[in-house]
Parts: C-alpha cells; sequence; structure tokens
C-alpha cells in the first residue's frame, strides 16, 4: 500500500539507546503488520552508538514511511517518547519499546479498540496480550 500521499492514522514511536540486541525482532513485527490503514514509525535516538540506527535504516524497504529524530539533548525514555510524539503526524498515537514484540494484527487490533483515543501505550506482556486473549481467539 502507497501510503505516502495519506496522513497516518496511527503513529508508533519507538524511543531506542543502544538497542542493537533487540531491535531487529520489533521491526521484523512491524515490518509483518496487517495493517490496512496508513502509518508510520517515528523512531527516537537517545544517543545510541551500538548501530541501531543502522539496523533501522536496513529495513527501510520493510517498513512504512519512518523518521529517525534525534533526543540525544535530554536523557531518558520519556523525553525521547515526547520528542517522537512531537515529530508524528497523527493524532493516534501507540509507543512501543525496541525491546518489545507485537503481533501481526496489533495495530489493527489498536485500531478496533482503541480510537479515538489519542494515546496508547503497549507491551506484549501487558495490556495488549489480555485484549488478544479476549478478543482473538
Amino acid at each position: 500500500m502507497d501510503d505516502s500521499n495519506h496522513k497516518p492514522e496511527l503513529s508508533a514511536v519507538t524511543p531506542f539507546l543502544n538497542e542493537s540486541k533487540f531491535i531487529s525482532h520489533l521491526l521484523s513485527c512491524y515490518s509483518k503488520q496487517d495493517a490496512e490503514f496508513a502509518w508510520e514509525i517515528i523512531f527516537s535516538n537517545s544517543g545510541s552508538q551500538d548501530g541501531t540506527e543502522l539496523l533501522i535504516r536496513n529495513f527501510e524497504d520493510d517498513l512504512p514511511p519512518f523518521e529517525i529524530v534525534d533526543s540525544h539533548e535530554v536523557s531518558g525514555a520519556g523525553y525521547a517518547r515526547n520528542k517522537g510524539v512531537a515529530h508524528s503526524n497523527s493524532d493516534n498515537i501507540a509507543f512501543c519499546d525496541a525491546d518489545d514484540l507485537c503481533f501481526r494484527v496489533q495495530l489493527a487490533g489498536i485500531k478496533l479498540h482503541y480510537w479515538p483515543e489519542a494515546v496508547m501505550y503497549y507491551k506484549l506482556r501487558d495490556t495488549l496480550w489480555q485484549l488478544f486473549v479476549q478478543n482473538f481467539r
């Protein structure tokens, strides 16, 4: 799907700092999403020096439109998330940390169950797992 001319319905914000050991799993999950709507990823780099940004760029052909923003000026994931949100192009935000995993239907499930809430936070072991178990059996 060519999403280049549409405002994304969802921005996934992923802060990272030296996550090269984990981020490939998340990138693979992102690349397999069954989202039938425009979405984007905002990666927020907190000063990573281990090649994480290069790994992200290597997935460019398999991902929806994405941006990597520099957020190293203030330490901490909170600032990185906020800076990612500031660069997003959607009113709907999902936070997904670099060491998270997500189901193939995760973004579609978020749209189905949470729209139009503006901010959603999910992790595999937290609320989305409960949502998935209850609604996608």
